[in-house]
């Protein structure tokens, strides 16, 4: 065996190696979990074939975000956490239309999805050969859920408490006691229901709202403004990457309008003739009538030095 005959050996095994690694390649793109309607894809195929349009097919209510791949003829798809009507989707463009009010921002989580998809898999390759159909399975998993680095080392509540010691170098003492009042209903909320990133759901809404109604009794612009917080958290959540999941941007935070009550001339005129015997209720009424006279509230009339 001579030296030249090893060395074309050696040369044609690794222009195989490469050629072989070159060739492996892993395509992700997303699909939405039901499209259309209760009927047959050949009729909506049948519509298309005739020139017609499909949009009369279309699932009118929302429907999940799949991110998807077809790997050594298996077909694998990860749910991005995300529900739109399927006229919202352009499937082509591998976009949502700007007809739905989050376009930007759900395009924006999309492409980073796809993109750390095929990174880590040009990196992965980049080191051996080949790539195991589970390990696919898995890292659409961890990408899409959240369940990174930053999401293993760090609990809801820890993140709750994070946030609040941010908070608390920016904000007043009045928007921190807003946030601790949130996080000691979610602390009630725990001992019932289970509490963590990965179960931030429209059904956690649900039971969150019930929660606060029955064991609360609570009304809905406390719940509302509860919730409120709550997404302010989640946000900032969102931006340290301790999670992926978008569906909290739907909680419903709408509060009820009030009825503005007010004091009419004549009446404030009665409370100023009012006698009281009683000194502390003459005490009571002059703070009253303080506050009346200059929009203060009870906590900022109480707090005054003079």
């Amino acid at each position: 065996m001579s030296f030249g005959w090893c060395l074309d050996h050696f040369s044609h095994t690794v222009r195989s190696y490469v050629k072989l690694k070159l060739s492996i390649r892993v395509n992700f793109y997303f699909v939405l979990d039901k499209t259309y309607k209760h009927v047959t894809y050949d009729k909506v195929k049948e519509a298309l074939r005739q020139g017609k349009s499909a949009n009369q097919y279309l699932n009118d209510k929302p429907t999940s975000i799949y991110v998807a791949t077809t790997f050594l003829g298996k077909y694998l798809k990860q749910n991005c956490g995300i529900k739109i009507l399927a006229r919202d989707f352009d499937r082509t463009n591998q976009r949502i239309k700007k007809s739905h009010m989050d376009y930007a921002q759900l395009n924006m989580l999309l492409h980073d999805f796809k993109y750390r998809l095929e990174q880590e898999i040009k990196d992965r390759l980049l080191k051996r050969q080949m790539i195991r159909l589970d390990e696919i399975k898995e890292l659409m998993y961890s990408v899409v859920t959240g369940t990174n680095k930053n999401s293993r080392q760090i609990t809801f509540f820890s993140a709750q408490d994070e946030f609040i010691g941010e908070r608390k170098k920016v904000n007043k003492y009045r928007t921190i006691m807003k946030f601790e009042g949130t996080k000691k209903l979610l602390k009630d909320f725990v001992k019932e229901y289970p509490v963590s990133f990965d179960g931030i759901n429209k059904d956690f809404e649900r039971k969150l709202r019930a929660f606060s109604i029955e064991s609360k009794k609570y009304l809905n612009n406390t719940i509302s403004k509860n919730f409120k917080v709550l997404k302010t958290f989640l946000n900032w959540c969102y931006e340290k990457e301790y999670i992926s999941n978008l569906e909290y941007t739907k909680f419903d935070t709408r509060e009820d309008e009030l009825e503005v009550i007010h004091l009419t001339i004549t009446e404030l005129k009665s409370l100023e003739e009012l006698h009281l015997d009683n000194k502390r209720l003459r005490e009571v009424l002059d703070v009253f009538l303080f506050q009346l006279y200059t929009g203060q509230r009870f906590g900022d009339v109480r707090n005054m030095k003079y």
